[in-house]
């Protein structure tokens, strides 16, 4: 477990020695011959999205006294799928419309050093022949077309955000992203993982959090949702009609045939008429097999006006949550992955609820959730990250061993809290695994709360105390501050 924040007076000589721990951090990094990045949400923080502590603080999810690990489980596909997909679909939304923060590019441009050097070619060299480690049976959902060489990046964010500005063959989510989808019935045998298209954002009604299974739009079809459709509270197209003014050739009674939802609120216009409209759809319902579906939604909306109080007035939302992020677009999504991107239909996202490719029955995101045993880990991503460090250690020791000599290394953490420590715990095992394999070995531990280590080895008086820098700082300032003091040859 995660130790405790430091007692005051402890904090308060780690802040004032920020900038002497970034100095520190950043000629570390620049002497290295390999740079392992270890992220955790707090990384994502810095990009105006939702941590742990505040995602689900919004008031849907308050009145039902829900915090994160509550909504983050997979029974809810089954149990509750408006609650699921209104999570998750929320979550896709707003991780699409966000950009990654200016920390991403330091990163990205510190990485490139580390792409060609003499230790980066031995162990291009070295890893396993079977690289990428992809197989029939494997289908990969992008392509690996190349090695890592002396830099790899390890995140436990869902976002896909770091496939903005790696490779993909040098980044590891141990934890699955939001850009991945899998058969929700997985040990029926379906093990195929594909990505979500491009242009898809799910149509969640953020008030109440919640996420209809499809969307009605003109008779005989479904519409699918589009990246310029009302999924969010900023969108003015109306997403019955699809911002077309018509349901079933009839004047569209959310919007009234204006073709946008009312005002800035993201809720859909209710006309005096909409009930009658109701029982007139539901009269051609012989007509096409939408229109019942259409009359049933809008008796279904009318519903939720009259029983459901409004969301209280607040003060202006200090901390991001899931729905109330930065947005701002996104205009570099995941650019670094190459391969065919397939369109909703065949991605099986033509309705508001994914479907499996093979069997059709319900997707998922391949996540894992708490309490999540179906969850499909990449085993060619799995593999990839396995040899990657395998290989490392191994030239670590061969180093030590035949040329007398310490590899330098260091591995930066940013972010990692308490509520999942996984990455915490992998940073300080790598930090002995290396140590152990002769090489000069450095963890920076960069945390506003936690930046001391936590197991007895790596606490204050262990015996790798020495071996770990603590930035008691936010990720993006303390990467912006390492920036400056960068030596010319690698900022």
């Amino acid at each position: 477990m995660p130790a405790p924040p430091p007692p005051e007076e402890l904090a308060a000589e780690l802040r004032a020695r920020v900038d002497a721990a970034c100095a520190e951090a950043a000629a570390k990094i620049a002497q290295a011959d390999v740079f392992l990045l270890c992220t955790g949400a707090g990384f994502s923080a810095d990009s105006g999205l939702a941590v742990y502590a505040d995602v689900a603080r919004v008031h849907a999810y308050v009145q039902r006294d829900f915090a994160y690990h509550d909504i983050c489980q997979p029974k809810w596909l089954e149990d509750d799928p408006e609650l699921f997909w209104g999570f998750w679909g929320q979550c896709f939304n707003d991780y699409r419309d966000t950009a990654p923060h200016a920390g991403y590019e330091i990163l990205s441009r510190w990485a490139k050093r580390f792409h060609d050097t003499d230790f980066a070619q031995l162990l291009k060299k070295q890893l396993d022949p079977a690289w990428p480690f992809h197989f029939k049976s494997d289908e990969p959902p992008y392509n690996v077309p190349d090695r890592p060489g002396a830099f790899f990046a390890f995140t436990s964010n869902v976002d896909g955000h770091h496939l903005d500005w790696f490779a993909p063959h040098e980044v590891r989510e141990c934890h699955g992203n939001v850009e991945l989808y899998q058969c929700a019935a997985r040990r029926a045998g379906c093990r195929k993982l594909w990505r979500a298209p491009l242009n898809f954002r799910f149509s969640v009604d953020t008030r109440r959090m919640r996420a209809l299974e499809t969307v009605p739009s003109k008779e005989g079809s479904q519409q699918p949702r589009s990246d310029d459709a009302c999924s969010k509270a900023c969108s003015s197209t109306c997403s019955p009609c699809g911002g077309s003014g018509l349901v079933l050739e009839e004047t569209c009674p959310f919007c009234d045939g204006t073709k946008s939802c009312a005002g800035d609120t993201g809720t859909f216009a209710l006309c005096s008429n909409t009930r009658e409209d109701a029982g007139r759809l539901s009269r051609f319902s012989d007509r096409s097999s939408s229109a019942g579906d259409i009359a049933q939604w809008i008796e279904h909306e009318l519903q939720k006006e009259e029983d459901e109080p409004e969301e209280p007035a607040s003060p202006a939302i200090a901390e991001p949550r899931v729905g109330r992020v930065r947005g701002g677009g996104r205009p570099g999504a995941l650019r670094q992955l190459t391969g065919p991107v397939p369109d909703a239909v065949a991605a099986g996202f033509a309705r508001n609820r994914p479907v499996c490719l093979s069997c059709n029955g319900p997707a998922r995101p391949a996540i894992l959730m708490f309490g999540d045993f179906d969850w499909q880990d990449s085993p060619a991503s799995s593999k990839r990250w396995k040899a990657w460090s395998k290989t490392v250690e191994q030239i670590m020791l061969e180093t030590s061993r035949k040329e007398n000599r310490k590899v330098k290394a260091v591995i930066l953490e940013i972010g990692a809290g308490r509520n999942v420590p996984t990455i915490r715990s992998l940073c300080e095992r790598m930090l002995h695994n290396w140590k152990e394999a002769g090489a000069d070995a450095t963890l920076v531990r960069v945390n506003p709360e936690l930046p001391l280590g936590d197991t007895h080895a790596c606490r204050p008086g262990g015996h790798l105390e020495r071996s770990i820098v603590s930035i008691m700082a936010r990720g993006l300032d303390s990467l912006c501050r390492m920036d400056s003091m960068m030596p010319q040859a690698i900022a």
